[in-house]
């Protein structure tokens, strides 16, 4: 018999937005489990690397990037905070 070890995981919400110029042009959210230990921080920004949205072309193109519970009570975008969105 083969033994399976199990790995504790944890589930991120991870929501990103877009921006060109200030202005939002487009949200995406992700549902991802984690093993524990593993950055959600550096998972959330490689997913938003390799967005469709992430496109150098756009002109002053940044982005926010909220990470929560997938059990959060709030189904919305969250609104741009933190300072505004980073520059990409």
């Amino acid at each position: 018999m083969t033994e399976v070890s199990a790995t504790s995981t944890r589930a991120f919400r991870i929501c990103v937005q877009f921006f060109s110029d200030g202005e939002c042009f487009a949200v995406e959210t992700f549902i991802i489990d984690l093993p524990e230990g593993h950055d959600p921080q550096a998972a959330a920004e490689g997913l938003a690397d390799h967005s469709v949205y992430h496109d150098e072309r756009v002109p002053d193109l940044s982005r926010t990037i909220e990470i929560t519970s997938p059990d959060s009570d709030d189904p919305g975008p969250p609104p741009a905070s933190g300072g505004g969105p980073t520059p990409v």
